[in-house]
């Protein structure tokens, strides 16, 4: 694993900018209409944009993502170890690769592969 990445939902970016400025006292690393992040102790935090039904804050709408070299092994060892996958490798258009997996509990935790790392 490489560096550790948290998403949550939002559903008013601009109110959730404001809070995260605040809460971290640094400026988003990058900042748009839908994605917003922040570089926080060596951690990456992103705002996403909820489009969903109701609150975001329900179950599974903060995830933790876990940032990899090479998503393809990562999913091998995973599958090694009994991890109870979430369908297959996800190719997200200029964005990388992702995997859901969950945890003993059924949280849902994500393997990614940042664009610059696939390679096909």
């Amino acid at each position: 694993m490489r560096r550790l990445h948290g998403l949550v939902f939002v559903t008013d970016m601009t109110r959730s900018v404001a809070f995260y400025r605040t809460l971290f006292q640094r400026e988003p690393t990058y900042q748009s209409e839908h994605w917003t992040e922040f570089e926080v102790g060596g951690a990456r935090l992103g705002l996403h944009t909820w489009d969903g039904q109701g609150s975001p804050a329900g179950a599974g709408t903060v995830r933790l993502f876990f940032e990899v070299e090479d998503i393809e092994a990562e999913k091998a060892r995973l599958e090694q170890a009994g991890v109870r996958l979430r369908g297959q490798i996800v190719d997200l258009e200029g964005a990388g690769r992702d995997l859901l997996f969950e945890d003993p509990d059924g949280h849902v935790l994500e393997l990614w592969q940042p664009p610059e790392k696939v390679s096909r």
